[in-house]
């Protein structure tokens, strides 16, 4: 991994090593998260 970040820094894209770990960019593991979410039960038009 340090090689890879010095490959980076070399290459100017320190900014993008951030985003390695950003939740936000992980598709696959926030569609896993979405399947694990419990279903609603109720409606709320039924209340």
């Amino acid at each position: 991994m340090g090689i890879y970040a010095t490959v980076m820094f070399i290459l100017g894209m320190v900014d993008r090593l951030a985003n390695l770990s950003d939740v936000r960019y992980d598709e696959v593991g926030l569609a896993l998260e979405e399947e694990n979410l419990p279903e609603r039960i109720r409606n709320s038009a039924n209340r």
